[in-house]
């Protein structure tokens, strides 16, 4: 068990660095020692939502290839998508780090290179005529959603996730919220995803997690 001795204590403020902690030590009155423990907190809490959001995420990626493979009639239907130079970067980068890690670019590797950012990009407005409206709002089965709803949910859940991966604080956020909103999403996608993620990710975990927040 770790010792929140005063020295270990300073210790980790220098690695955590004053600025990453500023947060922390706001809401914590200044006291260094409630301020890691928040810090704690607020990885326990990634760590959940983390795992929730890629769930999420493997359901939306493989329900849109599947789409689209079927519309095109090939597993390489991104070579003829009438994707933007922003996807076709995306693809490139993809396709890059499969041959920086020396693996054979094949659909399957190159659809799960890309990244969450990718995905949602492709509810946008730009792709509405040309992807949305004839086959991705398939991928939706259990609800009828537009592609302005499916932007703005998708990008709110972008934005929790890009939090995340940047360390950045999150216990303030309205966690409960944003997990119920992304098993929804997920349950629009696949049910028994939504039901497996609510199963090994559990909201009581959640909830537990956000109440060590007032007893820092």
């Amino acid at each position: 068990m770790f010792d929140y001795t005063a020295a270990n204590l300073d210790v980790l403020q220098k690695t955590l660095t004053a600025e990453r902690l500023s947060r922390y030590l706001q809401v914590s009155n200044g006291d260094i020692s409630s301020a890691i423990k928040l810090y704690e907190t607020n990885i326990g809490l990634s760590s959940l939502m983390y795992s929730v959001i890629y769930g999420l995420e493997v359901a939306l990626r493989n329900q849109f290839h599947t789409q689209l493979t079927s519309y095109y009639a090939t597993e390489e239907w991104f070579d003829l998508a009438p994707l933007d130079i922003q996807g076709r970067a995306s693809l490139d980068r993809a396709r890059g780090a499969l041959i920086n890690r020396r693996k054979p670019i094949t659909a399957g590797r190159l659809v799960a290179e890309l990244t969450f950012g990718f995905w949602s990009s492709l509810t946008a407005k730009r792709y509405s005529q040309n992807l949305w409206i004839p086959y991705l709002h398939k991928a939706f089965t259990g609800k009828a959603l537009g592609h302005k709803d499916a932007s703005k949910r998708l990008e709110k859940v972008r934005d929790l996730r890009n939090r995340i991966a940047h360390l950045e604080p999150i216990f303030d956020r309205k966690l409960e919220d944003e997990y119920d909103e992304i098993l929804l999403l997920a349950s629009w996608l696949c049910p028994v995803t939504s039901e497996w993620l609510s199963s090994t990710c559990p909201r009581t975990s959640l909830v537990f997690q956000l109440s060590l927040r007032g007893s820092i």
